[in-house]
């Protein structure tokens, strides 16, 4: 019998991801336990609740007597659970500690120091991986494990009936980010004001490079060559300038598709900061729940998507999408070009062509037959390779 322990409470958005994989061990007969994680002082990790917490462990001491396959948290949720006699949970009863990451890397060099021993880090981008390798080494068991999409219940209604052109739900964070940025002044070695210039204007002009690759490629060319552990510490500190170039890209992209006359439907939080929001074509509905974006995907013609920088990987929007029978839109990344053919299961576009990006999604809008052909094609993909039932098996091959 297969055995695990989750973790919820944390972020709804992860929430989403831990009940899909609830709802797969559910009708597979494999048995769980759950554990509720609360914020902590430290955002790097989680804590449970303490006035629950003596009656969930004794719960959870008890599960313990019998094998555990494996406790599987996302974006580092149970990463480093304790319970005072006993020390880190999965080094003391040797259970293998799966964290499907959701993030990049870059923002949790703390946590990852203090890592059990069985723990294995699974990244939505194949960079990720390769940054893991090359900056974490102390953890040795890492690979490549995609986003998966959640179905929703029910017919799903066809394209010409759909009340939405073009839905995007995503939050703009170019003017929230401001915590991240670090104190400039504590830079000795260089200009940290002139390579934020220099590596934004960089990854415009090169969208397919990886922020952290932008970052040294500067760092060498005005002659700095930290070592792995300096250069690691670095690129934490000025990880804002991922934000920033997402952002840029996420704001141009629902820009030229409303200034071109492409209606599009907007939910998400900082989007208020554009000075274009007034837009006749665009229906700006501020933030909604987590649980209501794939109910508000079964309703919209077209799903655009744009990744979060990530160069050779996945994001749910794409499968959720697609599993709401939508025709998904997405600009695209190594992993995506592999796992589909652009025209055909989705449209793929690329932010060094991002001005041709409206009129292709016009003509989309135009063609009844092509676009439905498109998100039938789109869904039996994702319903064959891209549910949380495909993501626990490769979990359960990776153990």
């Amino acid at each position: 019998m297969l055995r695990f322990i989750f973790f919820k409470g944390l972020y709804s958005t992860l929430d989403l991801f831990t009940d899909e994989m609830l709802r797969v061990c559910k009708e597979r007969g494999y048995e769980f336990f759950v554990i509720h994680a609360v914020h902590s002082e430290d955002t790097d990790a989680d804590s449970i609740d303490r006035q629950e917490e003596g009656e969930e462990q004794r719960k959870l001491l008890h599960f313990l007597e019998k094998p555990v396959t494996a406790a599987i948290g996302f974006g580092n949720m149970g990463m480093q659970y304790e319970i005072n006699g006993i020390g880190n949970v999965w080094d003391a009863y040797e259970i293998p500690y799966i964290n499907v990451m959701m993030d990049h890397p870059f923002h949790f060099s703390q946590i990852f120091s203090r890592a059990s021993k069985n723990t294995t880090l699974l990244c939505p981008d194949r960079n990720h991986v390769k940054y893991i390798r090359r900056f974490f080494p102390q953890i040795q068991k890492n690979g490549f494990l995609p986003h998966a999409g959640k179905e929703l219940p029910g017919e799903k209604k066809k394209i010409k009936d759909r009340n939405i052109e073009v839905l995007y739900a995503g939050g703009l964070s170019r003017g929230v980010v401001g915590h991240m940025v670090p104190d400039f002044g504590s830079f000795s070695d260089f200009d940290a004001d002139l390579l934020t210039q220099e590596v934004l204007g960089n990854l415009v002009r090169h969208p397919e490079k990886t922020t952290e690759d932008a970052i040294e490629e500067y760092l060498k060319g005005i002659g700095i060559f930290y070592p792995d552990e300096v250069l690691c510490e670095v690129i934490r500190k000025l990880r804002f300038l991922d934000s920033y170039i997402t952002s840029f890209f996420r704001e141009m992209t629902i820009k030229l598709l409303v200034e071109s006359g492409v209606k599009v439907t907007l939910y998400g939080a900082g989007w208020d900061v554009c000075d274009w929001i007034d837009n006749p074509n665009l229906d700006y509905r501020g933030v909604v729940s987590a649980e209501e974006i794939p109910r508000l995907m079964t309703d919209a013609k077209i799903v655009l998507n744009t990744m979060t920088w990530f160069k050779d990987g996945s994001h749910d929007r794409v499968f959720n999408g697609m599993l709401a029978k939508a025709a998904v839109v997405s600009d695209t990344s190594g992993y995506m070009s592999e796992e589909f053919t652009d025209g055909q299961e989705l449209l793929l576009f690329d932010l060094k062509r991002l001005a041709e990006m409206p009129e292709r999604v016009k003509e989309l809008l135009s063609d009844e037959k092509k676009i439905q052909k498109m998100a039938d094609d789109g869904y039996a993909c994702a319903a064959k390779n891209h549910r949380m039932e495909n993501r626990l098996d490769a979990i359960l091959r990776e153990l």
